[in-house]
């Protein structure tokens, strides 16, 4: 399905409106989700892991470049809790909804924590806030900021002060606030984006 359009702008967004309801009605939500979670100050990883910036790297050298005067959807899924397979499971279903649906392929990244993503050969790269501004950083400079469009579907646990619960493996977890998301759009120069959060 193409977004070709001679109104391509405000049907991708007409589309998008139905599709939040859609991928938010895939995002599952535990009644205890989050209940003990309290955010806390997020501790600072000098050491990055050759694997998981060599998997960050692949996904971003494969991001397509814009098509002048096609409105263009980039969609980014973030899995941050590695500790419940339906994260995984969501944003993956996402990926393979939106490259053969929404003509979005080459223009997806996922990043996703999860047991079967770690080790010497991942699927993914891992969903930390750093990969998660690096690649926002990319797709805005691969997307025309004026014609194309970002969707990025969080799905996670929170906290009580609304912060995005990341979960690695049992030893490396952080937070990621609502100014930290913010920021990362902001300074990526993405003015056209919709974000989905599934976050309890």
């Amino acid at each position: 399905m193409s977004l070709h359009s001679p109104f391509a702008p405000h049907a991708v967004w007409r589309r998008l409106s139905t599709l939040i309801v859609v991928v938010a009605l895939m995002a599952g939500c535990h009644p205890d989700a989050g209940a003990a979670l309290q955010a806390q100050p997020a501790e600072n990883h000098d050491e990055a892991d050759p694997v998981d910036q060599a998997a960050l790297a692949q996904a971003l050298k494969a991001l397509q470049p814009q098509r002048p005067g096609v409105t263009d959807l980039y969609v980014v899924g973030f899995a941050g809790d590695a500790s419940d397979d339906v994260f995984r499971n969501e944003t993956l279903y996402l990926k393979q909804l939106f490259e053969q649906r929404f003509d979005a392929r080459g223009r997806v990244v996922t990043l996703v924590n999860n047991p079967d993503n770690l080790g010497e050969h991942p699927y993914a790269p891992l969903a930390t806030y750093d990969n998660l501004y690096d690649t926002l950083a990319a797709i805005g400079k691969h997307m025309d900021r004026k014609e194309d469009a970002l969707l990025l579907f969080v799905t996670t646990h929170g906290t009580e002060d609304h912060s995005l619960y990341v979960q690695v493996d049992d030893k490396e977890e952080d937070f990621i606030s609502p100014q930290d998301l913010r920021k990362a759009l902001d300074e990526a120069g993405i003015d056209n984006r919709v974000i989905v959060l599934s976050a309890c």
